[in-house]
C-alpha cells in the first residue's frame, strides 16, 4: 500500500509540474495581432474607400531582426451586396506592402474568393519575403501597415468586417527565425484586434447633390478615356 501511495503522490507532483510548465509557457506565449483602419466608415452609394491592414507581434522574441517574415488571413464580411473590393483591369485593388521585396510566386491571393461568395471578401491573402531569413522588421515595436484593399460602397445598409481564417486554410504569422503563430498549434496566438479596427462600415443613399456630384465625375472619367 506504501508503494502504491508513493506511486500515486509521484504521478500527482508530475502532473504538478507539467501542468505549471503548460502555464508558464502559455503566459509566456507571444500574440500576433491583425487590425484594420479606414479614413471614413460612413460611405455613400458609389463612393469607396482604401482599407488598411496592419500587423503587430507581442512578443519578446520579435526584435529588430526578427520580424514577420510571413504571414496570411481572410476577410470575412458579414453580409453581401453591400459593399465590394474593387478591380482594375480584371485584377483586385490589393496592394501588399510588407514584408518586402516580396515572393512574388507565394505571396498574393485567391483570385476566385474576391466578391465571392460574398462581396466585398476575400481570402488566402498571404505576403512572404523573397529570401527566407532576411532581417525583417514588420510587426516589430508596433504595428506596420502590411496591405491596403479598396472598397466601393453598393447599396445600403451596414457590414462587419472580421479578419480570420474563412475557409482560406491560415490564419498565421511566422518570423524570420522561424518562430510560427497558429491558433490550429496554440489557440489565442492570432487574434484579430477589433478594439483598435475600423470594421463597421455603413452605406447611406446619398443626397441628391451627391449623386450629381458622383455622376459628373464618372462623366469626366469617360471622357478622359475616350
Amino acid at each position: 500500500m506504501k508503494n502504491f501511495h508513493q506511486v500515486v503522490k509521484s504521478a500527482f507532483s508530475a502532473f504538478l509540474l507539467v501542468s505549471l510548465f503548460i502555464f508558464i509557457q502559455s503566459a509566456n506565449a507571444g500574440v500576433l495581432y491583425f487590425k484594420m483602419t479606414a479614413p471614413k466608415t460612413t460611405l455613400e452609394v458609389g463612393e469607396e474607400v482604401t482599407v488598411s491592414v496592419f500587423a503587430w507581434i507581442d512578443d519578446s522574441v520579435a526584435s529588430s531582426d526578427n520580424g514577420l517574415d510571413t504571414w496570411q488571413l481572410d476577410l470575412s464580411v458579414s453580409g453581401t451586396g453591400i459593399v465590394e473590393i474593387t478591380q482594375t483591369g480584371g485584377v483586385a485593388d490589393i496592394s501588399l506592402l510588407a514584408p518586402s521585396p516580396l515572393d512574388t510566386y507565394w505571396s498574393g491571393w485567391n483570385t476566385s474568393s474576391v466578391n465571392s461568395p460574398a462581396t466585398g471578401e476575400v481570402r488566402e491573402v498571404v505576403a512572404t519575403q523573397l529570401v527566407y531569413g532576411t532581417p525583417s522588421l514588420v510587426g516589430v515595436g508596433g504595428y506596420t501597415e502590411i496591405f491596403t484593399f479598396n472598397i466601393k460602397a453598393l447599396s445600403a445598409g451596414t457590414i462587419t468586417y472580421t479578419i480570420c481564417d474563412d475557409g482560406g486554410g491560415l490564419f498565421y504569422g511566422e518570423l524570420v527565425d522561424g518562430t510560427e503563430y497558429d491558433n490550429d498549434v496554440a489557440a489565442g496566438s492570432v487574434v484579430f484586434d477589433t478594439e483598435n479596427s475600423d470594421m463597421t462600415f455603413t452605406v447611406q443613399i446619398p443626397e441628391p447633390a451627391s449623386m450629381a456630384l458622383f455622376a459628373l465625375a464618372g462623366l469626366f472619367s469617360i471622357i478622359r478615356k475616350k
